[in-house]
């Protein structure tokens, strides 16, 4: 099974050997000091997520995540902000940013927001799941949809829509695997604790997806 790697970038050393002890455990993590040395890994190595800060001296994290999209490489990005950088942040996601952590951050929420984005990366290589015949009289609830949306910010929008859809996969991957969670890992190339974690967060149990006797 690959694992899955991700490449944290800050001008910061202390910042770098935090994530290197939070997530090496569970997926290769490679550093870099500045945006253009990020892009000097990038062109040797492929990687999952890439982990950045906002603020740094010669290339910002927003300007380093137009870059890499102007490249066309296929990798979530993940801002790190200060409560005064959060605007940008939340523009940023607006240009395709996965999500951003707010300083300081909780260790098991930036690592359950690392493994989502994973995830959501490995989903793109997954082939397409057939499509579902949409209900004749859904027009109501789209309209209820719409409107429960729209008391949403743009965040929580977009969390949502990935929840559901990170949801909707753990469920075909385990239903596929038949609860088989070390077979559902090999195939999402995940680690098994963190297909476990991800389970626990989407209130998933592998027995559900089991044959019964």
């Amino acid at each position: 099974m690959t694992r899955a790697r991700i490449l944290v970038v800050d001008d910061k050393p202390t910042f770098l050997s935090l994530f290197e002890k939070l997530a090496g455990d569970r997926m290769d993590v490679r550093t870099a000091s500045t945006a253009a040395k990020a892009l000097g890994v990038l062109e040797l190595e492929t990687v999952d997520v890439v982990v950045t800060d906002i603020r740094m001296p010669d290339m910002d994290g927003v300007e380093l995540l137009h870059e890499l999209k102007r490249r066309g490489l296929d990798i979530e990005v993940i801002l790190v902000t200060a409560y005064g950088t959060i605007p940008q942040a939340v523009r940023a996601m607006q240009d395709g940013a996965f999500s951003y952590l707010t300083k300081p951050f909780d260790p098991a929420e930036a690592l359950a927001i690392i493994e989502a984005a994973i995830l959501r990366r490995r989903m793109r290589e997954e082939p397409a799941a057939d499509s579902v015949e949409e209900d004749r009289d859904g027009r109501d609830d789209d309209a209820q949809e719409g409107s429960r949306l729209a008391a949403l910010s743009y965040r929580e929008v977009v969390d949502l829509a990935r929840d559901r859809a990170t949801r909707e996969y753990l469920v075909e991957l385990l239903r596929t695997a038949r609860g088989n969670v070390t077979r559902a890992a090999q195939r999402a190339r995940l680690e098994r604790e963190s297909l476990h974690r991800l389970m626990r967060r989407y209130h998933l149990r592998a027995e559900d997806f089991r044959d019964k006797a």
